[in-house]
């Protein structure tokens, strides 16, 4: 019997793998301009929002940073961990290494978003099918993203780590079908939270379109079949296994 030897990657490496694949998966479909991720769609409108409320008189510094997409990343995800912890009635400080994630994901997606390729000024030169492959591109990215995050210990991004947590709290059974009605209903909110921004129903105009459907059902599959495929070329070790089993007694704790 012919055994298939396994590629060793440590999980502190795919951890550093997922945060740089999802920034730029996030940078790709934002100058696509043809929907973004479910979770994205938010951030841009709040964006745009502190951006323009922001003085032109302040640093211009400052005002890139404030006024970034990344920034207001770290907003919305900051609600979303607070009301998670709302919801089961605790909060324990290991939530916050969540936020962590985020802020480092923040940050890369910042640089990412410095590299002219993702200029506005330039992505308007861009044609439609450009456009359509880096959308398909980006959702393909994100999916490998994702796959990477679950392979690991540390803790994903403050969404992830939430609807990983209410599945845990709820004792979910069906995830797919969870992560899928939850994306929808998270679309369906972002319609409102686009109107309580821009006082406009056209959607459509602010990242959340075709794309954004396609993030929703695309990305749940690609996950499985990505997750199937790393089992097979790849075994997973650590680094750090102090650390490992340090998040291991706090998840043993439950949400």
């Amino acid at each position: 019997m012919i055994t298939t030897m396994k590629i060793k990657v440590h999980k502190e490496t795919l951890y550093v793998l997922s945060l740089m694949l999802a920034a730029l998966s996030i940078a790709m479909s934002v100058v696509a301009n043809l929907g973004t991720s479910v979770y994205t769609v938010p951030a841009l409108a709040l964006a745009s929002k502190i951006h323009g409320a922001l003085p032109p008189t302040w640093n211009p510094g400052v005002i890139s940073v404030i006024g970034s997409q990344p920034f207001s990343e770290l907003i919305i995800q900051t609600m979303f961990l607070i009301i998670f912890c709302i919801i089961i009635r605790k909060f324990r400080p290991f939530f916050l290494l969540s936020f962590v994630t985020t802020f480092i994901y923040a940050v890369m997606l910042y640089g990412f978003q410095w590299i002219p390729a993702f200029w506005p000024e330039i992505v308007h030169n861009y044609p439609l099918a450009v456009r359509i492959v880096l959308l398909l591109s980006a959702i393909i990215i994100m999916s490998i993203s994702v796959t990477c995050s679950l392979k690991g210990y540390l803790y994903p991004p403050t969404v992830t780590f939430v609807q990983k947590g209410v599945i845990q709290h709820f004792n979910i059974k069906h995830e797919g079908l969870f992560f899928l009605v939850y994306d929808f209903v998270f679309m369906i909110l972002s319609i409102f939270i686009i109107y309580a921004v821009y006082q406009d129903w056209q959607f459509w105009n602010y990242n959340l379109s075709y794309g954004t459907l396609a993030n929703v059902l695309l990305c749940g599959p690609l996950i499985g079949v990505f997750s199937k495929l790393f089992d097979k070329a790849f075994e997973t070790k650590t680094l750090l296994p102090k650390w490992e089993k340090a998040f291991e007694i706090e998840n043993k704790k439950g949400y």
